[in-house]
């Protein structure tokens, strides 16, 4: 998911001939194109590449040489939707809106073919491949056949797309990928992008490591100074961990970048704090169980996610879903797999993410989002641990600028951010790394995603309450833009097991999966009650700021710093401030459990036994 020279293509046939607009990231141009010979070139964004010959930072891509041409690759061509972005959101705001009386009706996978399936466009990208020399057996489309995926050798993707495929390293990363590639013109609009080409990934985990005195890990539930599974039932008011076994409130876990989760560290962790000994349900894609022991950091953000989302809904059918991104992007793997899956986990957590940066590739992840919302699927996201700079100005005082993190600012996602002090017996404020926090609460506007209607009012207040020397300069961030964090937990010093040993982790990454633990514990309630799961509860959540009962309201913070402990910390000029009310750092605040549950459930409808069908416009 990668910058590409285009955003956008429009086409319109005259005399025979394709008038192709071109939209840039700046401009647009009008070219004239015949059917066959002329194309469209798209390239890698030039920050992901190393420029150097000698050094190279250890965040950029390096060129190691030209790729086997005989070596089999899979691209993912994204085949352009029926419906635009506009069909989805009508239709989302009936079911999400909880004053709709469609509110909770979520739709199928199948019924979702309404605004996908487009058979002009399926049929132009096949013909394509075929004239090209791509037997039909190497062809495999999702359900809703809204994505390509072929397998070639380097060589006829080379020929394929004009492009000129090379070994791409960083750190352990290995990637075949092209600076660029291009589609014939009478092709291109049938084609949001090509995955496996230029989306070099920029992908991290969100969490900060350090290892604790055992001595310090005393026989109780409670450890002062860190959080726990029974801090976390304190501070937030979680009267009940127990989640249906089999009721279908599931639950999820993105994990990439090759960390790994250890039955045995979950075991022992589910020991020293009293939790029932469940395990993992499903695990998807590749974990070695064993590497913990060898190398306790390929599992510190996976063993995160699993013990914490476990110790807070109990018992809950959980996957883990680990991504094997050899040949596309982590995100475009899953969203991939996730459109080929009927029934899947209803809430995903996602510790993982990068800087936003426009791209076609990015707007497709955004609308397949969307896609997912509609269908009641939740995915909770965390906000990053950079501040307003995110991971460039970590160590990097020249990078200071507000870059907003994708997908934490997604308007389909839940963005959590993370606060710190209860886990010591003092008050909540926004987790920053200069008062001590060690990762700074991410936070800001999108640049490339406009305010969502249920979210316009909070922001809208935010900025009108701001005194002008509170915010950055308007040059420097989107007024109008998609806000982030919509929520925040502690994300200070939780106790998590690796490798057999005890160690403190910091981050939204902690965060991420206990408020997403959170709503399975209320969709087990629903379930049970024979009520519809939250689904995209991002409306709902908003609408219930007006009950005070509901959030504990973070006033107190800053996320102009990077992460990081002093003195070796990046804190940048600009940055926003806590206040009254939703602002970019804990969004609206921390989670009052019971209360949420009770008002969620309150509010609740019975689940229709015969849905309305939802009008497409």
């Amino acid at each position: 998911m990668r910058t590409s020279t285009t955003s956008l293509l429009t086409t319109v046939i005259i005399g025979g001939s394709l008038l192709v607009a071109v939209a840039t990231l700046s401009h647009v141009v009008w070219t004239w194109a015949s059917p066959i010979h002329d194309r469209i070139q798209f390239s890698v964004h030039h920050d992901l590449l190393c420029q150097s010959a000698t050094k190279c930072p250890e965040h950029l891509w390096v060129d190691a040489g030209v790729a086997d041409p005989l070596k089999e690759k899979q691209l993912i061509f994204a085949v352009a939707h029926s419906h635009p972005l506009s069909s989805i959101d009508a239709a989302l705001e009936k079911v999400s809106n909880p004053s709709s009386p469609l509110y909770g009706q979520w739709m199928s996978l199948q019924e979702t073919a309404v605004f996908t399936k487009n058979d002009e466009a399926f049929r132009t990208v096949t013909s394509f491949l075929r004239m090209n020399g791509v037997p039909d057996w190497s062809m495999n489309a999702t359900i809703n056949r809204d994505y390509l995926v072929v397998t070639l050798p380097v060589y006829n993707a080379n020929r394929l797309l004009g492009a000129d495929f090379r070994i791409y390293e960083r750190g352990q990363q290995r990637y075949i990928r092209t600076r660029t590639y291009s589609l014939p013109a009478w092709v291109a609009p049938y084609i949001d992008f090509v995955g496996g080409a230029i989306d070099l990934p920029d992908v991290r985990p969100v969490r900060h490591k350090q290892r604790v005195d055992t001595t310090e890990v005393g026989p109780g539930p409670v450890i002062k100074g860190y959080v726990t599974p029974q801090a976390l039932n304190d501070v937030y008011h979680i009267d009940d961990n127990k989640a249906s076994a089999s009721n279908g409130a599931t639950q999820s876990l993105f994990e990439a970048l090759g960390q790994n989760f250890s039955p045995d560290d979950l075991a022992l962790f589910q020991d020293k704090f009293h939790l029932p000994a469940v395990p993992v349900s499903t695990v998807i894609g590749p974990n070695s169980k064993d590497a913990c022991k060898v190398n306790a950091g390929s599992c510190a953000e996976a063993n995160l996610d699993v013990q914490y989302i476990m110790a807070v809904a109990q018992h809950a059918d959980t996957t883990f879903w680990a991504i094997d991104a050899s040949d596309w992007d982590p995100f475009t793997t899953w969203i991939v797999a996730l459109a080929n899956c009927t029934d899947p986990p209803k809430v995903h957590s996602i510790s993982y993410g990068g800087v936003e940066r426009e791209t076609p590739a990015l707007h497709r992840f955004n609308k397949d989002l969307a896609l997912l919302a509609v269908r009641g699927i939740t995915v909770v996201v965390s906000s990053g641990d950079d501040g307003v700079g995110n991971f460039p100005i970590r160590d990097n005082p020249q990078a200071c600028g507000l870059n907003p993190s994708f997908p934490a600012s997604c308007p389909y996602v839940v963005s959590v951010g993370a606060t710190q002090g209860p886990e010591s017996g003092q008050p909540e404020i926004s987790c920053s790394s200069d008062t001590g926090g060690i990762i700074t609460s991410g936070g800001g506007f999108s640049t490339v995603f406009p305010a969502p209607s249920y979210q316009a009012g909070a922001v809208r207040r935010f900025l009108l309450a701001s005194k002008s020397d509170d915010l950055p300069p308007d040059e420097m961030f989107n007024r109008s833009g998609r806000g982030y964090p919509d929520v925040a937990l502690l994300g200070y010093n939780y106790i998590v097991t690796d490798g057999g040993q005890f160690v403190a982790e910091s981050g939204t990454s902690a965060s991420a999966p206990v408020f997403a633990g959170m709503l399975t514990l209320i969709n087990s309630v629903l379930i049970d009650h024979g009520r519809p799961v939250v689904g995209f509860v991002n409306p709902l959540l908003y609408s219930l700021a007006k009950h005070a009962a509901i959030y504990t309201d973070v006033t107190q913070g800053n996320n102009h710093c990077g992460a990081g402990r002093a003195p070796q910390i990046t804190c940048c000029m600009y940055g926003f401030k806590a206040m009254p009310g939703w602002d970019p750092l804990t969004g609206l605040g921390s989670i009052h459990f019971a209360n949420l549950k009770a008002a969620v459930l309150a509010g609740a409808t019975k689940a229709p036994k015969q849905r309305a069908p939802v009008a497409v416009q």
